[in-house]
């Protein structure tokens, strides 16, 4: 026990030694009139053939790393010593391993959940009693597939045969495959929606943007078209279910969950140059109470002389939907850290570029989504924005070389992610929130193509999910 003693002084040395950070800043934001997103891994191509029955396995746990020694010193005869936060109990974490699906929950070791291979990417339901699984079937091809999350029930939702049938009219002669692009699952229901993209044999495709549905609870499960090609996109849904919100590089609409009532478009932006080949896609934030949602529109050229601002929209989802500019920020370019909304929607942070181009010098900002409280947080080279966790409270963000992950505090100062320390491992990535306490992270050891898939706490301490070698594995969490 004495050991996290250790620990948290270790602690409270790199955080005193991180204190030549600027103290923040208050900026006086300019008044403004009021005016009316998929990860794919690498994987072997996958026979087209059916599985056979699938058994899950369970794999031993994986297993922590030894704890800090340090030297001895003198320390008091009572130690107080910091309480271990425990997970939510019906946390899931669904992941890939191996072109496999696996599952991990606190107290249990990892059970892997398919045999079949080729997985690459999961949609655990919202429920946490399934995972849908888009699998590679051919060498062009996809497919969606749905398994229990206990391992059983693994079967074929949409084939390729199925995705083929999709208007063939509208399709491009060059393509050779239709996938499934984006999948979400409809709130409160075993209904699956995914969007479709046209792949070519070169690099890129082409959206023909749709919106379909397939229910996972159905026997013979079909395509349900809810927006046919031409008028959909990529797609949000609201907290309730109620409402998609559908976004297209210049516009966003809004549609009934059931397809009914298209308000096409109800907001309308120039599209945004990226530089390449991929399409911007602003994406909403939607209020907890659906009534409304959030966009952040980047100038149609990021590197215009001189600068133009970054605008923050509200659009209201109500019987007729009105729109506003609720404030504008001098964002840096945001190919780097686009300005990111907090979840709840309190407050946003964005970096603006300062000193010369060859110093590649970031300012960090919080401020309300109005503009107001604009605060300078911190400066540094190479600065980049992680993510807000749940609560608005508190966000991960990097900078210098050697990019560690820093915990943020609004109004407060900041530290290195806690739970981080006591590895070999050179390289922290993918940190996603579990809830305001908890958050997911993996390690990877660059010359031993090691990781490890870690549960991390802000009371400093994390445990090791599951470990491997090579491809660093994509995850979920669910609860």
């Amino acid at each position: 026990m004495r050991s996290h003693f250790f620990y948290w002084l270790l602690l409270l040395s790199l955080a005193w030694g991180c204190s030549l950070r600027l103290a923040p800043q208050m900026v006086t934001p300019s008044p403004l009139p009021v005016q009316g997103t998929l990860m794919i891994l690498s994987s072997p191509v996958v026979q087209e053939e059916t599985p056979g029955t699938q058994v899950p396995s369970q794999v031993p746990a994986a297993t922590s790393p030894s704890p800090l020694v340090l030297p001895p010193t003198e320390v008091p005869t009572i130690i107080p010593q910091p309480t271990q936060a425990l997970p939510p109990p019906d946390l899931g974490v669904v992941y890939i391993k191996d072109d496999n699906v696996f599952v991990w929950r606190p107290g249990s070791g990892p059970l892997q959940l398919t045999v079949f291979g080729g997985v690459k990417a999961v949609y655990p339901s919202p429920n946490g009693t399934e995972v849908a699984v888009l699998r590679q079937a051919g060498e062009f091809q996809n497919e969606l597939w749905v398994v229990h999350m206990d391992g059983s029930g693994g079967r074929r939702l949409v084939s390729r045969a199925d995705l083929d049938a999709l208007e063939p009219e509208t399709r491009r002669p060059e393509t050779v495959a239709i996938n499934p692009y984006q999948a979400a699952w409809a709130p409160g229901s075993s209904l699956l929606a995914f969007n479709t993209v046209q792949v070519m044999e070169g690099p890129g495709g082409a959206s023909p943007k749709d919106l379909r549905l397939v229910d996972t609870s159905a026997v013979s499960p079909t395509i349900t078209t809810v927006l046919p090609n031409g008028q959909g996109g990529m797609f949000y849904y609201s907290p309730d279910g109620t409402q998609v919100a559908v976004v297209t590089p210049q516009s966003i609409s809004l549609v009934n969950a059931d397809g009914s009532r298209l308000r096409s478009p109800v907001f309308l932006f120039d599209q945004v140059n990226t530089y390449s080949e991929y399409s911007y896609h602003p994406e909403p934030v939607w209020s907890a109470d659906s009534s409304e949602l959030w966009v952040v529109v980047p100038p149609v050229d990021a590197f215009s002389e001189p600068r133009l601002p970054t605008e923050i929209w509200k659009i209201s989802a109500g019987e007729k939907p009105e729109i506003a500019l609720v404030s504008k920020v001098q964002a840096a370019p945001f190919f780097g850290s686009p300005v990111a909304l907090a979840p709840g929607l309190s407050r946003l942070a964005y970096l603006t570029e300062t000193g010369t181009p060859l110093e590649n010098r970031s300012e960090l900002h919080l401020a309300n989504l109005d503009g107001s409280q604009d605060t300078l947080y911190h400066t540094a080279a190479l600065l980049q924005f992680d993510s807000w966790a749940p609560g608005d409270g508190h966000f991960v963000f990097r900078f210098d070389e050697d990019q560690k992950p820093y915990l943020g505090q609004v109004g407060g100062e900041f530290l290195p992610l806690p739970g981080i320390n006591g590895s070999a491992a050179d390289g922290v990535s993918g940190v996603q929130w579990v809830n305001s306490d908890f958050y997911l992270f993996t390690l990877t050891d660059s010359l031993s193509a090691q990781w490890e898939l870690r549960l991390g706490s802000l009371d400093g301490t994390s445990q090791v999910i599951d470990h491997g070698s090579g491809q660093v594995p994509a995850y979920e969490a669910v609860w």
